[in-house]
């Protein structure tokens, strides 16, 4: 697989594609559990729940139903995709919105971020 460029992904909501992103990442982590016992030298690790969550960064539009599905509180289904086309990589998955912040500044356009918190798997497959 060759690079992926960024400006050829897409971030949808329940609503559709959602506008001007500038950035967003996806993490995903495990618990860690300890499983060692008295009497061993070692730590020995286990794996226990895993979660994951998204950050997303773009220029604010009123008028963009994709952005106007990120209320605090709701639930929203989601699907990232690093770069659009046929086989490449895709992430899908329910998650509850945990903050929505605008701000601006006197150089540059306004901006929202949103913070989301996986609700469930999340799904990795391939674009059709």
């Amino acid at each position: 697989m060759s690079v992926l460029i960024g400006k050829d992904g897409q971030v949808s909501a329940d609503s559709g594609a959602v506008a001007a992103v500038q950035s967003w990442a996806l993490s995903e982590s495990e618990e860690e559990v300890e499983i060692s016992g008295i009497g061993e030298d070692w730590t020995d690790v286990d794996g226990g729940q895993k979660s994951w969550g998204v950050e997303l960064s773009a220029h604010l539009n009123y008028s963009d139903a994709g952005q106007s599905d990120f209320v605090v509180g709701d639930v929203v289904a989601l699907e990232l995709q690093p770069s659009v086309g046929t086989g490449l990589p895709e992430y899908t998955g329910n998650a509850r919105v945990t903050s929505v912040n605008e701000s601006g500044a006197k150089s540059g356009p306004v901006s929202i971020s949103m913070s989301c918190k996986g609700k469930g798997a999340l799904s990795r497959g391939t674009q059709a």
